[in-house]
Parts: structure tokens; C-alpha cells; sequence
């Protein structure tokens, strides 16, 4: 009776594994062979492979086909994002995998992704980012989505600008004022004081900016509702 028993519970089991791996294979299998090969593409160490990968992206996105919802496509956007700040590989002690082209082509396309995994993906590219022309991507990207909490959303253009813009870059400053327009265009109620002291310092004839960028801030601040 007792080896009954046993026998009983190792074929349930053994059936329990089987079902499980078969239902993690169906779900791999529930990928589309073009992302796959995408996948494949974008965890090559070429860049150029990499950039292919994005590109394709990029339109199957434009081409309504892609889905902002599915993890696995949105992990290999945020890989993608991360090459050569999130993820490294090095030789002799060496980055060779800074691609900041590629970081801002997905900082962009995760713009265009108005889903809470794109934003979520977006706060955490711009938390490890340190080149400018992909903050200003991120940050503009991120002032587009209109799914996440909106608080969330203008806490981090705030802190991005907040932590970023002591050089004085002319575009991110310009990006982070773009950032802020679109989210009153959105109708968001920005209740950051952050935010204000960042636009009425901008406009000031010492700011440090150029004429465009202290222009737009006075432009901004007006029309903020």
C-alpha cells in the first residue's frame, strides 16, 4: 500500500514538472519568431546588430503591432536602454559596450509606449543615465505618458532636471522645458514646487542659459495652468 502510495505521488510529480515545463515552453512558443530573432539581435554585443534590433522596434511600434504590455518585449527595450550604464561589458578594463545612440532610440520608443511598463522603464533608465542627449530623450519621454500616476511622473522630470541640469546644458534644459510643456498640455496639475523654482531660475539674466532656453522658460511659466 505504502509503495502504491509513492508511486502515486511521484507520477503526480513528475506530471506537476512536465505540465509546468511545458507551460513555460508554450509561453516562450507564444513569441513571435520576428521577436525573437529581434531578441537575438539585441543581445549581440554588435552594435549595429543592436541598432537593427531597436529600428525594428521602433516600427513594428509605428506599425501598431507592437505591445507595450508584454514583459518580454519591454525587457528588451530596457536592455537596450541600460547598454553601457546598466549594462556592461569591458575588455582590459575597458566599457566597450557605451552606446548612448542606441540608449536614446529606446528612450524615444518608450515614449511612444504609453504603458505603465514604459514608464516605469523610463524612471529607471533616467536614475543610471549620465549622457545628455539621452536624459533630454528621457526626460521628454517621460513627460508624455499619460497612463502612470501623474505625481510619479512629475516628481521625476523635477528630479531629473533637478540632479542633471547643474552643468548648464543648453538641450537638456530645452528638453526639460519641452517636458514640462507637454505635461500641461496633458492637463497634469503640477504641484512640485520644484518645478517652479527650476522655471523662475531659468528666466533670470544670469541663469547661465541662452536666450532660447530663458524665452522658453518665461513661455513655460506662463502658460502653466
Amino acid at each position: 500500500m505504502k509503495s502504491t502510495i509513492l508511486i502515486g505521488l511521484l507520477l503526480t510529480t513528475s506530471f506537476f514538472i512536465f505540465s509546468q515545463e511545458e507551460t513555460v515552453e508554450d509561453l516562450y512558443l507564444k513569441v513571435s519568431a520576428e521577436t525573437r530573432i529581434i531578441d537575438s539581435q539585441a543581445s549581440s554585443p554588435s552594435r549595429d546588430l543592436k541598432g537593427m534590433a531597436i529600428d525594428d522596434l521602433t516600427a513594428m511600434n509605428e506599425e501598431g503591432r507592437l505591445n507595450g504590455d508584454d514583459p518580454f518585449v519591454m525587457r528588451i527595450i530596457t536592455n537596450l536602454g541600460s547598454e553601457g550604464t546598466g549594462i556592461i561589458s569591458t575588455s582590459n578594463g575597458r566599457i566597450i559596450n557605451n552606446f548612448p545612440i542606441i540608449r536614446q532610440k529606446s528612450a524615444k520608443l518608450l515614449g511612444n509606449i504609453n504603458t505603465q511598463q514604459a514608464a516605469d522603464a523610463l524612471i529607471e533608465l533616467g536614475d543610471i543615465e549620465t549622457e545628455s542627449m539621452v536624459l533630454s530623450e528621457i526626460i521628454v519621454s517621460i513627460s508624455k505618458n499619460t497612463v502612470a500616476d501623474p505625481d510619479t511622473v512629475v516628481d521625476t522630470v523635477a528630479r531629473l532636471m533637478e540632479v542633471n541640469g547643474s552643468a548648464r546644458d543648453h538641450n537638456f534644459a530645452y528638453a526639460f522645458l519641452i517636458a514640462v510643456e507637454n505635461l500641461n498640455n496633458n492637463g497634469v496639475e503640477i504641484n512640485n514646487n520644484k518645478i517652479f523654482e527650476l522655471l523662475s531660475s531659468m528666466t533670470l539674466p544670469d541663469s547661465g542659459y541662452i536666450q532660447v532656453v530663458t524665452d522658453k522658460a518665461i513661455e513655460v511659466l506662463r502658460n502653466i495652468r
